[in-house]
């Protein structure tokens, strides 16, 4: 995903959240949506993040929201992997 974050960085956001949410549940089958309303109620930090890649995904961002998940995608991908990391150590032996 790394490779695609300045392309891409509303499905990278809300793929994000996708991964966080399984790794975190142990659920693999979840929607883009149903976790992004997780992630949006578990990390309040990042809702903004949440909010402007839903609207872009539903194609209904401003040019503000764009700009916005472009300057910030690399942040929510760094949290995004250290709660993965964290939730993999807690299910390791």
């Amino acid at each position: 995903m790394r490779k695609h974050l300045a392309d891409y960085p509303a499905y990278c956001v809300l793929n994000l959240c996708r991964l966080m949410y399984s790794f975190e549940t142990g659920d693999v089958v979840v929607s883009k949506q149903a976790s992004a309303k997780w992630a949006y109620d578990a990390f309040p930090q990042w809702q903004p993040h949440i909010e402007a890649a839903k609207r872009s995904y539903e194609k209904q961002a401003t040019t503000t929201d764009e700009q916005f998940l472009k300057s910030e995608v690399r942040s929510f991908f760094d949290f995004a992997c250290e709660r993965i990391r964290e939730s993999r150590s807690l299910t390791s032996p």
